[in-house]
């Protein structure tokens, strides 16, 4: 594993962000689009024998697939493809090498986290110092300052699903047969050949937020305030090493991470993470066109849902017999 620079930079106490496809790929939509919205400079790249061989061609231009962009006050790390497991610790060995000479701030990796009811964003860290300070803990919240456990994030999605279906009993009488479909979803008894369109329209209804009355809304609410600790789960792959090879190198290092159902690329949840960015390092990205695009995707998904709806009446109600 080698990195191959082709630009030199004079590095002024940089963010460093690494965005690599990771669920529902916030990592490398988050990146990509801070990269483009940023106008950063291609500076390098990495090779190895064992990556795959390909090149990503844009505007007629090949690329090679592990690439580096920046300026003097910002690193970006992005990726086209999954890094191989065996080559995650030689990556990030000779990342972080060249990361001591250059002094930044702070290494953020971005993660998606998967969750059927996305709704929160996350700090995680090797270091309690670190969390506590990006954290900022919000003194409204009842237990342990804005902690999120299993127990806790279970009832209020009951809660939550319990709101949702009295509105929905109340408002639209003549759907039931469409939320008997799409809610109280057992997923281990799904069929094997359960389509991705299938899964799409299962969750969608349970994941229709009427708090908001529009996804930028929700996802500035989730900007400011969705932050919390997460009290138990896992961090794997490169942002695992990274982080503990960075505390290794008194690197301060953390990942963010956000909560997406992960069954399609989620560019609102990469708005999210972008935005949280924004408030914390000062970055400065421009999220409207990710957020124009998940308005996008959930409009294509609203029409299916009908569609579904009315093939469910047709089959419950045949003409022939």
């Amino acid at each position: 594993m080698q990195y191959i620079g082709l630009k030199t930079v004079d590095y002024e106490d940089p963010l460093v962000i690494v965005g690599f496809p990771s669920v529902g790929l916030v990592g490398s939509i988050s990146s990509y689009h801070i990269i483009k919205n940023l106008n950063l400079e291609y500076i390098g790249y990495f090779e190895d024998p064992l990556f795959p061989l390909a090149m990503i061609v844009e505007d007629s231009v090949a690329y090679p697939p592990v690439r580096v962009y920046g300026r003097k006050d910002l690193i970006v790390f992005f990726s086209d493809v999954l890094i191989p497991n065996e080559l995650i610790y030689p990556f990030v060995d000779v990342t972080v090498d060249r990361l001591k000479s250059i002094k930044p701030k702070m290494v953020v990796t971005l993660e998606g986290f998967a969750s059927m009811r996305p709704e929160n964003v996350y700090w995680v860290s090797t270091s309690e110092t670190i969390v506590n300070k990006l954290m900022k803990f919000q003194n409204h919240n009842s237990k342990d300052d804005n902690t999120i456990d299993e127990e806790t994030k279970d009832k209020d999605n009951k809660d939550n699903k319990d709101n949702k279906d009295n509105k929905d009993n109340k408002d639209n009488k003549d759907n039931n047969h469409k939320n008997e479909t799409i809610q109280n979803i057992d997923f281990a008894d799904l069929p094997e050949e359960t389509s991705l369109e299938e899964l799409e329209l299962m969750t969608l209804d349970m994941n229709q937020n009427t708090n908001y009355s529009n996804l930028q809304e929700e996802v500035n609410a989730k900007i400011e305030t969705g932050m919390n600790k997460l009290r138990l789960g896992m961090v794997g792959g490169i942002s695992a090493h990274m982080m503990l090879k960075c505390n290794y190198q008194n690197i301060p290092a953390a990942c963010l991470m956000v909560e997406t159902v992960g069954l399609r690329p989620d560019p609102k949840a990469a708005s999210i993470i972008i935005g949280v960015l924004n408030k914390e390092y000062d970055i400065n990205a421009n999220i409207d066109e990710l957020i124009e695009e998940a308005e996008k995707i959930q409009s294509k998904l609203n029409n299916l849902a009908k569609e579904h709806a009315k093939m469910m009446t047709k089959s419950e109600n045949p003409m022939y017999m």
